[in-house]
């Protein structure tokens, strides 16, 4: 065979051909794909690349409800390195995988917020009086703030709110409430406030990040339950308490007895309201609410008066052993051990 034809069936099989002086590659390209997920989004990943190709591409998590476990090039796992994900592309297509898992919860015991102790995870749906009524009709899920006092001064909290299920709780039913101290405009503490007459019944999850001025609060996630109205069964315990007027005013004395943590829709009662003329031994049992603090006023309003005396409830401490707390003191009545019977006395102020 002559050299011309030797090279003539050579040129095929060449990877390199010249055009003008440029070289282009002849080597088969392979697809690249990447399967969708939730929580998650692929971007700058090229269509193709040739074998032996780097390729890099990054990733966004997308929800903060998900987190990425581990990301796969054809059931390879491969890795971020710090300016994407980066895979050396094999002589076949390549589809990228993603396994993430769904945050439930979070709340990082090392920083300065948690959610607040009373709270179940529960709220109510309004009641269908309640839906159509005039006046605003919501819940506040409480928050715990540590570390952070009037003198941490704090001004001014930026709060980051995001929702799972905006058919269940929408976003814009929710919303952060700064607590500032009785003396001056430092934020000691917050809420989230619920508008229970957009909510409907079922499950949520929901996120909020907390971020001062000048300090560190954190971050949390939570699932949160929506029960239909009348269905939020709270754990009680039955208490009886029983009152001693020491007042100048024998008759027309009643006492209320407010539930500081009541949750609206709930089977427990709110305020329980006591007229001492109507107790025959000078007691009163109720429900208490579980983890719950109730605030205990008292007055003299006699028949047909325009106004009230208020009068002074006296402190009570009791069976405080083993880090229980008993006790009433400055009016809030909080009770930790079953069986319990506290004293209420009623003075002139």
């Amino acid at each position: 065979m002559r050299k011309n034809a030797v090279l003539a069936c050579l040129i095929p099989l060449l990877a390199l051909a010249s055009c003008g002086g440029e070289e282009i590659s002849s080597a088969p390209r392979h697809a690249i794909d990447w399967e969708e997920g939730e929580g998650y989004l692929i971007t700058n990943l090229p269509e193709s690349a040739m074998e032996g190709d780097p390729v890099y591409f990054d990733l966004d998590i997308v929800s903060v409800f998900h987190s990425v476990d581990a990301v796969y090039m054809n059931g390879e796992e491969i890795f971020d390195t710090g300016i994407g994900y980066r895979f050396t592309m094999p002589s076949e297509d390549v589809l990228i995988t993603v396994e993430t898992s769904l945050v439930e919860s979070y709340d990082d015991p090392d920083d300065n917020l948690s959610w607040g102790a009373s709270f179940d995870g529960r709220i109510s749906e309004a009641s269908e009086a309640d839906k159509g009524a005039s006046w605003d009709v919501a819940t506040d899920i409480p928050l715990a703030f540590h570390n952070i006092s009037s003198g941490t001064y704090v001004s001014s909290v930026e709060a980051t709110i995001d929702v799972s299920d905006p058919e269940v709780i929408p976003l814009d039913a929710i919303d952060f409430v700064p607590v500032t101290a009785s003396t001056g405009n430092s934020i000691v503490g917050g809420y989230l406030e619920v508008d229970l007459k957009q909510v409907k019944a079922g499950e949520c999850l929901v996120y909020l990040h907390l971020d001062p001025n000048n300090s560190s609060l954190g971050t949390l996630i939570r699932k949160i339950e929506v029960v239909p109205y009348g269905e939020l069964e709270i754990e009680t315990m039955e208490v009886e308490v029983t009152f001693e007027n020491r007042s100048s005013y024998d008759t027309d004395v009643f006492v209320n007895i407010s539930d500081q943590d009541y949750i609206y829709g709930s089977s427990t009662k709110e305020i329980h309201t006591v007229w001492l003329d109507e107790l025959q031994d000078g007691t009163y049992s109720f429900d208490y609410a579980v983890g719950h603090t109730y605030l205990v006023s008292a007055a003299y309003y006699p028949d047909r008066a325009t106004t009230m005396v208020g009068l002074h409830v006296n402190d009570w401490v009791g069976q405080n052993v083993g880090g229980a707390r008993n006790e009433l003191l400055d009016g809030f009545l909080l009770l930790e051990t079953p069986g319990v019977s506290p004293t209420i006395t009623l003075v002139n102020d």
